[in-house]
């Protein structure tokens, strides 16, 4: 039986070879259990010499080499598909990882101009011109309109037009972008000492100094520091 096993196995072998599939070990040995078909067994005893029981066994077997074509075909086709299959996640994945890092480049490019523009109109602001700074934030806001920073700095010329309505969203919307965000608990904080809430104003004066830049803010945080002061006499 093993040898008629191995011709068997020689033979898928050969014709899988000649249909360009390259089966493993494995694969040869279960076509080769699902395709050898005995026929016959015929045993046969005899007395030898010496006593010995001499025992011959003949075994008749056949391979359908039809069915073998079609598993074969089918073999390979799945074969195929695997190897397609594993080709595509692969290209996929390096494709997810080119995106991620276009991605990533497009973001770092929306934020330079961002800040970009917020530099501009930190300057225009300076100079007292609260209308143009005023235009260039926003320009930063449509550049990168998850900029927190942006949002802060329009929330600031907001409060200098008293247009305290519209600064308490900017602050608003900037703190949701980032809680970090040190501009909008600046601003949060001169709007609720306007409204007399005193005690909700020194805490966001103190969020302001934790977070804050202190190369960027040195005179805001010193001011906040001073109000702090001030205000405590007052909660």
């Amino acid at each position: 039986m093993r040898n008629i096993a191995q011709q068997a196995g020689v033979y898928i072998e050969s014709s899988s070879r000649s249909s360009d599939s390259q089966l493993t070990n494995d694969e040869i040995e279960l076509l080769t259990s699902a395709l050898v078909k005995v026929k016959t067994k015929n045993f046969s005893k005899d007395a030898g010499k010496d006593d010995k029981l001499i025992v011959t066994v003949t075994v008749q077997a056949e391979i359908d080499t039809e069915q073998t074509s079609r598993m074969l075909n089918e073999l390979m086709m799945a074969k195929k598909i695997e190897a397609d299959y594993k080709k595509l996640k692969t290209e996929y994945a390096d494709a997810i990882k080119n995106y991620d890092r276009l991605k990533n480049q497009y973001k770092m490019n929306l934020e330079q101009l961002a800040r970009h523009y917020i530099r501009e109109g930190q300057c225009k602001e300076r100079q007292g011109d609260l209308n143009l700074a005023l235009h260039l934030y926003e320009k930063a806001i449509d550049s990168n309109p998850n900029y927190a920073r942006a949002y802060s700095r329009r929330g600031h010329i907001y409060f200098k037009q008293k247009e305290f309505a519209l600064a308490q969203l900017d602050y608003e919307k900037a703190e949701s972008l980032d809680h970090t965000e040190s501009g909008a608990h600046y601003g949060k904080a001169m709007l609720l000492e306007k409204q007399g809430k005193n005690e909700e104003a020194v805490e966001e004066y103190r969020k302001f100094v934790k977070y804050a830049d202190i190369i960027e803010y040195d005179i805001e945080i010193t001011q906040a520091l001073d109000r702090m002061v001030n205000l405590f006499n007052g909660v």
